[in-house]
Parts: C-alpha cells; structure tokens; sequence
C-alpha cells in the first residue's frame, strides 16, 4: 500500500457527489445563512499549519519546484469558514475571484504547531514520469498491447519529501525512495486499462533518481534553492529577499507589474513599454501578465512568506484574467481543496494549483493535460502531510 493510499484508507472521505455530500451542503448552506446575522467567534483548536517544500529533482518531467508555506494554528470564525467553502464551490469552470478573496482572509491568521526553531514539512512529488500511448510514441515499440491503444497514458513514481528549515536560511531537505509505478491520474489509469493495462512496473523501472538524497544548505542557502532559478533575483535583494515586496495589495501588484516588466528580455530597453502596460504591444502585455502571476506562485511556494504576505498575494491573483475555479475536490491525500487552473503561459500552462478551504494552505499542483474534469488532474506535487516545529535538523515530530 503506496502512502497517498494510507492516508485515503486513514481519512475514508465518501465520495463528493453521493447523498451524504449533498446533505452536508444543505446544512452548510443553512449555516451560513445563520452565522450572516451574528459576529463571528474564534474556534481554537490545533490544526496541522502550513509549508510547502521542493524537490530538487530534475526529472522527466522537469518536476523541480515545490514549496513550504506558513501554516494556520487556529481557524477563523464560522462565516469566514462557510464563505470560503461557498466561494470555492463550482459545477462547471468559473472565476476564481471570490474563492481566492475568501482564502486570503484564511491566510492572515496562521502559525505552525509544536516548538523549536526549525520548521519541519513532509510532502510527495513525482520524480520519474514516462507517457505510452498511440503508434508512432517510443515507448510504446517495446509494448505490443500499447500500439493500438485509444489514447495516450501517463505512468509515474512518487517520492516522499522531507524539509528542514532554520530561521537563517539554512536547512536540509531528504528524499526518500521512489514509491510504485502508478497511473498518473483517474484519467490515465482509464486509458492504461484500455490498452489491457500492461506490467506498471515495466513500463517504468525502478530507479535511484537524482542524487544525493539528502542535501543541506548554508545560511541564506535556501533562498538561492527556492527562487534562485527564476528572473527574481534580478529584482530581489540579496539578503531578506522579502523585505522589498510590499503588503498592501493594490502597493503589491504595482511591484509585481515593476518587477514583471524588468525581468523581461525587453525590460527597460523595451521602447515605449510601460510598466504600467502603457505603449507595450499585444505579446509585451502577455510576456507581463504571465510573469506577475508566475511571480505570485512562485513567493507563494517559498517558504519565508509570511502570512500578511500571503494574504495580499492571493487578493493579487484573484485579479489575474484568465485564471478558473474547476472545482471543490479533494487532493491525491483524500484532503478538501479549491481547485484553480491558471492562465495559459504561467508556469509552462495548464497548470492547476489546490488549495485547503480551511487554512488556505498549499495541497497540491499538478497539470490540468485533459481538459477541466479533476479525474483528470496529473498531481505532480501533494504537500503540507505533515508539519511542525522541532528542535534540530533531523528531528521529525512524534506526531
């Protein structure tokens, strides 16, 4: 039993569209409804906060980036947590906007549990993906039943994920061995039973992946790891790369648009371009747009950003054009999640990242290959299974 099928057979989620579901909507609704005419009260209780990390694979599929955000200790008040569920609730593709406004009210109220000043996260991403499919793919020569198969199928291995971070930017991250070979998604392993679902383990070898497993860093070295392969640098400064980004959102999209427009290759030298858009042609206001949003997810994933940060980056991206609400699913862990499909062009497209409705952390990101149906998702990271606050390097929480 890999470990995502430990935590589904853990939590035993019934299915979203069954009766039970339906009924639970009926009484979320009513409980809105209610809590509208009354002033919210805080619930405190322990919750599992909130960061992502990376794997540092570089992989088949280029699978290099994932994240540690900050977590959330307490939740907020019923109406804020009825509104988010409310928000993030669509039947067919939708505007993320008010989704995304109800998740950064979720966002400022965050603080990671246990103590000790290293922050601990275990998360999974795929290391290894190979696609088999119709005559004329080179992975299918070797498979007679794949020559005539009706569609194309992904089969990928998944790695557990550990990090380790200091306040200093030091820190270690930990790999551990590559799970079984498995469909990458409900989509896939439909199209891989068609093709009379030939050996997994055969269509994608074991492997050892990148190496070394383990890797520690320097003071500051996780900022170089985390955002040191993109053009933020180049607008970043040294050290306390966050200090310059502001925290008002209207203040903050201006820096990201400022920012956008000098990372292009055109950058100041881009003629009449404009940060502001002003006198930039139809492909220099795409090229921008794009970089604001990639920008947004990227500072999302990086694991210093705090939680008034975090909040003003949602209420930005909720203004993003293009992006849509696909659905209120669950993640690869069985776990509740908004899930919000990008622009085309922000982060090699297609892109669909997932969110908890209850503390706003990151879940998930994956690739949205066939159309809008989450069945269809390729989750290629699943993050926050565990997180924490422990005393050293190495320590893990004993829960």
């Amino acid at each position: 039993m890999t470990e995502l099928e430990r935590l589904r057979e853990a939590r035993s989620f019934p299915a979203l569209d069954d009766a039970a579901e339906q009924r639970a909507r009926i009484r979320l609704e009513a409980a809105i409804s209610g809590a509208s005419a009354q002033p919210g009260r805080l619930r405190r209780h322990r919750r599992l906060a909130a960061a992502a990390g990376v794997g540092a694979a570089l992989t088949v599929a280029a699978l290099v980036v994932s994240a540690l955000l900050p977590g959330h200790a307490g939740s907020p008040a019923g109406p804020q947590l009825a509104d988010a569920a409310r928000a993030c609730t669509a039947t067919q593709p939708a505007s993320p906007h008010g989704c995304l406004l109800a998740i950064s009210h979720l966002a400022r109220r965050q603080a990671l549990p246990g103590a000790g000043r290293i922050v601990y996260q275990r998360n999974l991403f795929v290391e290894a993906v190979k696609r088999f499919g119709p005559p004329g793919n080179q992975n299918s020569a070797r498979f007679k039943s794949l020559a005539g198969a009706p569609r194309v199928f992904q089969v990928q291995r998944a790695v557990s994920e550990e990090i380790w971070l200091a306040p200093d930017g030091s820190g270690r991250t930990a790999a551990g061995k590559q799970g079984p070979a498995e469909p990458s998604s409900a989509w896939d392993a439909a199209a891989w039973r068609a093709a009379d679902a030939p050996r997994l383990s055969q269509l994608l070898p074991w492997s050892r992946g990148f190496q070394p497993r383990t890797r520690d860093f320097p003071a500051g070295g996780v900022d170089e790891f985390y955002i040191g392969n993109s053009n933020l640098p180049a607008v970043l400064p040294a050290k306390d790369p966050l200090s310059v980004l502001p925290r008002d959102p209207t203040a903050l999209e201006g820096w990201l648009r400022h920012a956008a427009w000098h990372q292009r290759e055109a950058g100041p030298a881009a003629g009449a371009c404009e940060p502001s858009l002003r006198g930039c042609s139809l492909g220099q206001r795409r090229d921008i747009n794009n970089t604001v949003g990639t920008d947004i997810t990227s500072f999302l994933r990086y694991p210093p950003t705090p939680p008034r940060l975090r909040a003003a980056l949602f209420q930005v991206l909720a203004r993003i054009p293009g992006a849509r609400l696909l659905a209120l699913t669950r993640d690869p862990g069985g776990r509740r999640a908004a899930a919000i499909q990008l622009p085309a062009q922000m982060n090699d497209g297609l892109d669909v990242i997932a969110f908890d409705t209850h503390d706003s952390r990151l879940l998930a990101e994956g690739s949205a290959a066939h159309g809008t149906d989450p069945a269809a998702i390729r989750w290629q990271h699943i993050y926050n299974l565990q997180t924490a606050r422990v005393p050293g390097l190495g320590h893990r929480p004993a829960h």
